[in-house]
Protein backbone atom coordinates (compact mmCIF):
# COMPACT_ATOMS: atom_id res chain seq x y z
CA UNK A 1 0.00 0.00 0.00
CA UNK A 2 1.73 3.61 -0.91
CA UNK A 3 1.90 6.19 1.83
CA UNK A 4 -1.10 8.30 0.23
CA UNK A 5 -3.68 5.57 0.52
CA UNK A 6 -2.21 4.97 4.58
CA UNK A 7 -3.05 8.38 5.16
CA UNK A 8 -6.24 8.17 3.97
CA UNK A 9 -7.20 5.09 5.48
CA UNK A 10 -5.76 7.25 9.09
CA UNK A 11 -7.74 9.77 8.56
CA UNK A 12 -10.76 7.01 7.85
CA UNK A 13 -9.90 5.01 11.38
CA UNK A 14 -8.92 8.62 13.62
CA UNK A 15 -11.67 11.15 13.41
CA UNK A 16 -9.44 13.04 15.66
CA UNK A 17 -7.05 13.43 12.95
CA UNK A 18 -7.60 16.34 10.84
CA UNK A 19 -4.13 16.84 8.20
CA UNK A 20 -1.44 14.30 8.21
CA UNK A 21 2.03 13.72 6.53
CA UNK A 22 4.52 11.24 6.32
CA UNK A 23 8.48 12.77 5.44
CA UNK A 24 11.54 10.68 5.54
CA UNK A 25 13.99 10.95 8.34
CA UNK A 26 16.39 13.89 5.73
CA UNK A 27 12.52 16.00 5.58
CA UNK A 28 11.89 15.00 2.34
CA UNK A 29 7.83 14.76 2.18
CA UNK A 30 6.62 11.16 1.28
CA UNK A 31 2.84 11.98 1.40
CA UNK A 32 0.08 14.56 3.00
CA UNK A 33 -3.17 14.01 3.45
CA UNK A 34 -4.01 17.48 1.45
CA UNK A 35 -1.57 18.39 -1.60
CA UNK A 36 -1.67 22.01 -0.59
CA UNK A 37 -0.42 21.77 2.97
CA UNK A 38 1.47 18.69 3.10
CA UNK A 39 4.99 20.56 2.00
CA UNK A 40 4.12 22.96 4.97
CA UNK A 41 3.00 20.63 7.15
CA UNK A 42 6.12 17.56 6.46
CA UNK A 43 8.63 20.80 6.96
CA UNK A 44 7.10 21.51 9.90
CA UNK A 45 7.19 17.71 11.21
CA UNK A 46 10.67 17.73 10.14
CA UNK A 47 11.77 20.98 12.12
CA UNK A 48 10.25 19.56 15.31
CA UNK A 49 11.27 16.17 15.08
CA UNK A 50 14.78 17.54 14.79
CA UNK A 51 14.30 20.20 17.27
CA UNK A 52 12.89 17.48 19.68
CA UNK A 53 16.40 15.44 18.88
CA UNK A 54 18.74 18.52 19.32
CA UNK A 55 16.98 19.13 22.92
CA UNK A 56 17.66 15.73 24.38
CA UNK A 57 21.19 16.10 23.62
CA UNK A 58 24.03 13.34 22.75
CA UNK A 59 22.32 10.31 24.04
CA UNK A 60 22.03 6.52 22.35
CA UNK A 61 18.13 6.97 22.72
CA UNK A 62 16.20 9.04 19.73
CA UNK A 63 12.46 10.67 19.82
CA UNK A 64 10.26 8.11 19.41
CA UNK A 65 6.85 10.51 19.78
CA UNK A 66 6.11 13.97 20.50
CA UNK A 67 2.56 15.64 21.06
CA UNK A 68 2.39 19.56 21.53
CA UNK A 69 -0.21 20.92 22.53
CA UNK A 70 -1.83 24.18 21.39
CA UNK A 71 -4.88 26.16 22.03
CA UNK A 72 -7.24 24.94 19.95
CA UNK A 73 -5.30 21.65 18.75
CA UNK A 74 -2.26 19.34 19.41
CA UNK A 75 -0.05 18.24 16.77
CA UNK A 76 1.87 14.81 17.30
CA UNK A 77 5.07 12.98 15.76
CA UNK A 78 6.00 9.33 15.67
CA UNK A 79 9.20 8.29 13.99
CA UNK A 80 11.67 5.45 13.32
CA UNK A 81 14.03 4.62 11.69
CA UNK A 82 13.32 5.89 8.44
CA UNK A 83 10.67 8.23 8.64
CA UNK A 84 8.76 10.29 10.85
CA UNK A 85 4.75 10.56 10.55
CA UNK A 86 2.97 13.95 12.09
CA UNK A 87 -0.51 15.28 12.04
CA UNK A 88 -3.05 18.29 13.21
CA UNK A 89 -5.85 16.85 15.69
CA UNK A 90 -9.12 18.69 17.31
CA UNK A 91 -8.76 19.61 20.87
CA UNK A 92 -8.41 17.47 23.63
CA UNK A 93 -8.00 14.49 21.55
CA UNK A 94 -7.25 11.21 22.99
CA UNK A 95 -3.07 10.78 22.89
CA UNK A 96 -2.67 7.01 23.45
CA UNK A 97 -5.39 6.53 20.42
CA UNK A 98 -3.33 9.15 18.28
CA UNK A 99 -0.16 7.76 18.59
CA UNK A 100 -1.65 4.11 18.05
CA UNK A 101 -2.73 5.16 14.76
CA UNK A 102 0.61 6.80 14.18
CA UNK A 103 2.69 4.24 14.84
CA UNK A 104 0.17 1.43 13.44
CA UNK A 105 0.84 3.62 10.27
CA UNK A 106 4.71 4.03 10.32
CA UNK A 107 4.12 -0.38 10.50
CA UNK A 108 2.36 -0.35 8.01
CA UNK A 109 4.73 1.90 5.43
CA UNK A 110 7.48 -0.38 6.39
CA UNK A 111 5.33 -3.20 5.33
CA UNK A 112 5.16 -4.91 8.80
CA UNK A 113 1.88 -5.91 8.98
CA UNK A 114 2.14 -8.93 11.73
CA UNK A 115 1.52 -7.06 14.81
CA UNK A 116 -1.75 -5.69 12.96
CA UNK A 117 -3.54 -9.11 12.40
CA UNK A 118 -4.70 -11.49 15.20
CA UNK A 119 -2.30 -14.59 14.77
CA UNK A 120 -3.96 -17.71 15.44
CA UNK A 121 -3.39 -19.52 18.56
CA UNK A 122 -2.49 -23.05 18.35
CA UNK A 123 -4.54 -25.36 21.05
CA UNK A 124 -2.65 -28.21 22.70
CA UNK A 125 -5.12 -31.10 23.21
CA UNK A 126 -5.09 -30.82 26.93
CA UNK A 127 -6.35 -27.13 26.14
CA UNK A 128 -9.18 -27.86 24.56
CA UNK A 129 -12.39 -27.58 26.23
CA UNK A 130 -14.28 -30.96 26.12
CA UNK A 131 -16.99 -30.59 23.41
CA UNK A 132 -18.51 -33.85 24.56
CA UNK A 133 -18.76 -33.06 27.79
CA UNK A 134 -22.42 -33.06 29.16
CA UNK A 135 -20.92 -31.27 32.82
Amino acid sequence: MDAKSLLADLLEVSGQVEAAAIVTRAGEVVAGTDDESAATLGAAIHSLASSANDVSGPTDQALVQLQVSLSGSCVFIAQDEQHAIGCVTVAHPTAGLVFYDLKSTLRRLAGDHDDLVPKPIEWDVADKPDAGSDT
